[in-house]
């Protein structure tokens, strides 16, 4: 319970300290594995969170709510694909799906395998369905935007590219990433006015 007080208050080393105590009083607490594991994918531990999901489903058989069994698999597919084990990636991201069909963090983990191996049409669909079930709106923008440079750089299909970023805008109207892309192709069609307004307001966001 103090680990998950710590994750709450965003500490997350301090999290880890707690729950990896936990875990030394008892290695199979499973409530404990399930918060522990996404926390070393957070901090890109990527051997310690391999441990941590193999022993989930060991002590689960496997077995279970279908939810929570989609977040391991989930998670492990992408420890799998850090560690450059594409096909074993893969293969966890359609495991959890199977489970939960709808599942956003396995949809966007198999679209980044999807986008390794350069299949445009699957890894569209796949933002298709992200854009239609996810709930937190930073997802959905980042697949827009993801659409919008596949449809762009991969497939030349500028004009449906701009439509994508605008989408975004509509969400967020200071994405300095929609903004500069949306002024990247006014440059290129020479409109200049449009490429100014566009840079203008990045720019005005501030920051870095």
């Amino acid at each position: 319970r103090f680990g998950d007080a710590q994750r709450q208050l965003g500490r997350t080393d301090e999290s880890i300290r707690r729950y990896e105590q936990a875990l030394g009083l008892n290695a199979s607490h499973l409530p404990t594995l399930e918060a522990i594991g996404p926390l070393y994918v957070s901090t890109k531990n990527w051997d310690a969170a391999s441990r941590t999901f193999r022993q989930v489903l060991q002590l689960t058989g496997g077995q279970g709510d279908p939810s929570r069994l989609a977040r391991v698999y989930a998670c492990l597919g992408t420890v799998e694909q850090a560690q450059g084990n594409i096909a074993k990636a893969t293969q966890r991201f359609k495991k959890a799906l199977e489970l939960q069909p709808n599942d956003v963090d396995a949809l966007r983990g198999y679209a980044c395998v999807l986008f390794s191996q350069k299949d445009w049409n699957n890894l569209l669909n796949a933002y298709n369905n992200i854009i239609y079930h996810a709930k937190e709106k930073a997802a959905f923008i980042d697949a827009y935007l993801m659409k919008g440079f596949v449809l762009d750089v991969h497939m030349t299909l500028s004009d449906k590219a701009a439509q994508h970023y605008e989408k975004s805008l509509s969400f967020d109207p200071s994405h300095p990433v929609a903004l500069l892309r949306l002024a990247e192709l006014a440059l290129r069609k020479d409109e200049w006015d449009r490429a100014l307004s566009y840079a203008s307001r990045a720019l005005s966001v501030g920051g870095e």
